[in-house]
């Protein structure tokens, strides 16, 4: 039980002070993991998410460089996000996001599965095996880059997560650090050069996520996974 320090009436003038069940999303996260435990099925969860998309490719590697070294050059959304680009898992198929897969990726309680029955595990709670490997998902898809902090700890003004377009001009500029891990990843894998510092990003054909490994140090004081 949670209760509002504030208080409010109603049009009798009833009085009351709000007090309602709710519960942290970190909490929340980690119990979705004890329903998926880590193991290879964890992996096919990408594989159904892929299929289910229409994608006819799929790759998985792991990303041995720690983007986090380049801040200086490449700042990210906030300095704190720097211990976040480290080595990853890379996740890429050639299937887009739709507006209706952003939603369900976005909702913790609901998947798109649950409302097309041609679908196996289509962007929803599946998609939250990404927690056994980090605290801070991230991936972009056409012009959109996606982070996940369910912490609030890393992200600008403590948000629990953003979408922003990576390929407006002040973004782009302002931001490489935040995009230029994930469209040099999905670049590669198609076997096309990293873009030239300085350069206006592209829209990422497919989608690709990036899912910094979790280290040590943040398993220590994840509220999530003490996995790293």
């Amino acid at each position: 039980m949670a209760a509002d320090p504030g208080s409010g009436s109603d049009t009798s003038g009833l009085q009351y002070t709000p007090f309602y069940q709710q519960e942290a999303l970190t909490t929340r996260v980690a119990n979705i993991l004890e329903e998926y435990p880590a193991g290879p099925s964890t992996l096919r969860e990408f594989v159904q998410n892929a299929d289910d998309a229409g994608a006819s490719e799929l790759v998985l590697c792991l990303d041995w460089t720690d983007h986090g070294l380049g801040e200086i050059e490449s700042p990210s959304l906030t300095p704190e996000m720097r211990v976040h680009q480290g080595p990853a898992l890379v996740v890429w198929n050639n299937a887009p996001f739709t507006e209706a897969d952003f939603a369900s990726i976005s909702s913790l309680g609901r998947s798109r599965k649950l409302e097309d029955a041609t679908t196996i595990g289509r962007h929803g709670l599946g998609f939250n095996v990404s927690y056994h490997f980090t605290d801070v998902p991230q991936f972009a898809s056409g012009r959109s880059f996606v982070a996940f902090d369910p912490h609030h700890r890393v992200l600008p003004r403590a948000e629990l997560g953003l979408r922003a377009d990576f390929c407006e001009p002040l973004f782009a500029r302002l931001y490489p650090g935040a995009w230029r891990p994930l469209v040099t990843a999905a670049g590669a894998l198609q076997g096309q050069p990293p873009p030239p510092l300085g350069a206006a990003p592209t829209p990422v054909h497919g989608t690709v996520f990036r899912l910094p490994l979790r280290t040590a140090a943040q398993a220590a004081t994840s509220l999530i996974s003490r996995r790293a």
